[in-house]
């Protein structure tokens, strides 16, 4: 199944200007899904799409698999209530020389997202006859338990006026969309328009790595994430290392011990013929 990832990357952010070129622990943030992307080597096709030049730049310099295809997104596609479905169908309508079975939407703001949470998103979709695979974390709080306010100021339950009171493990599990990975297959894209469909498969992920990048506070919380993650793979290499140290220094010993005993051994026959 021939694979088309759209990263969309405009370039307003009302929240974090710039946000997109911003750097994270040593580089764009937008790098982090370009990389990701193209690590997971399940990704047949890439496509940025935005509205910077500036943006669509940095995505050319990041293009080491030479799959990278950089689209100019109109401005009326690039507004801050634009939603992601019209942005994928022009991507695809613009592209239409790039044959795919399966789209995948990658936001630049979850830069946590791995390309293994890529693969394994998208061996679920491959595996399951699933229409879609969305990722998603599970919130602190359900939903359920949820008020919102009517048009006369008063109160109503989000989902109905019971369900804040139930005890939560009477209610059914929710997940919430992390804005990692949307993956669906073209053709039913295509005909309905839609990342969601009938079955839809969710891939979860820990709410540590679920951060969205919006303001200033998400982006610190992101390098304080990627900091901690590279100390502890340095620590488990140091671990690692120590650990091949002393199986080294003790093989060695152990031979050095058998060569002893047999050269001992050797001057005592000697000794007594």
């Amino acid at each position: 199944m021939s694979v088309l990832a759209i990263i969309p990357a405009r370039g307003g952010s009302k929240g974090l200007p710039g946000k997109h070129l911003r750097m994270l622990a040593g580089k764009p943030l937008i790098a982090w899904t370009l990389e990701a992307a193209l690590s997971a080597r399940c990704i047949d096709h890439v496509v940025v799409t935005s509205d910077d030049s500036a943006i669509l730049q940095v995505a050319q310099q990041t293009n080491r698999r030479a799959c990278v295809r950089t689209l100019l997104r109109p401005s009326e596609l690039a507004q801050d209530d634009t939603p992601s479905e019209p942005v994928v169908a022009h991507a695809l309508k613009a592209c239409a020389d790039i044959a795919s079975s399966i789209v995948v939407l990658l936001q630049p703001t979850s830069p946590l997202r791995t390309a293994e949470d890529i693969r394994q998103a998208l061996d679920k979709l491959k595996d399951n006859a699933a229409d879609a695979v969305i990722s998603v974390f599970e919130p602190p709080h359900s939903p359920y338990k949820c008020f919102i306010e009517r048009h006369d100021g008063c109160l109503s339950g989000a989902i109905n006026d019971n369900a804040p009171f139930q005890p939560r493990q009477s209610l059914p599990r929710a997940w919430m969309p992390n804005g990692a990975i949307y993956a669906v297959r073209t053709a039913r894209f295509e005909r309905t328009g839609r990342l969601f469909g009938e079955r839809t498969l969710p891939y979860v992920m820990s709410a540590a790595r679920s951060v969205d990048i919006d303001i200033e506070a998400d982006l610190a919380q992101a390098e304080q994430w990627i900091g901690r993650e590279q100390l502890s793979r340095e620590q488990r290499l140091g671990r690692e290392q120590r650990l091949n140290r002393k199986q080294w220094i003790d093989e060695n010993s152990e031979t050095n011990q058998i060569s002893n005993e047999g050269h001992e051994a050797h001057h005592s026959a000697q000794v007594i013929s």
